[in-house]
């Protein structure tokens, strides 16, 4: 059963693409440490930051979400990318989240 293995679950890690409208300042990158931050369409109205990368499971994507909400950017879009096979998700979100 291939689409087993890609179920998504709440205490698993995965890979997600997080969008949000407006450019996080530079300054604010090292919040999110164990993401990659891409920018799109910066010199316009229609700038989006883009975090991609690895989250232990549901409780720190909600962490994450929570701190985007402080910063005052407004979510655009949450998309799951894919199950972390083995349960190995980078340990530097863990640490950029205290």
């Amino acid at each position: 059963m291939p689409e087993q293995q890609d179920r998504l679950t709440m205490a698993g890690p995965a890979e997600y693409r997080i969008c949000v409208q407006g450019a996080i300042e530079r300054s604010w990158v090292d919040l999110f440490a164990a993401m990659k931050v891409a920018y799109r369409n910066v010199a316009t109205p229609n700038a989006l930051t883009v975090l991609t990368g690895d989250v232990l499971d549901q409780a720190e994507l909600i962490g994450l979400l929570n701190r985007l909400y402080g910063l005052g950017l407004p979510l655009v879009s949450v998309q799951w990318r894919r199950r972390k096979v083995g349960g190995k998700a980078s340990r530097r979100a863990r640490a950029g989240s205290a």
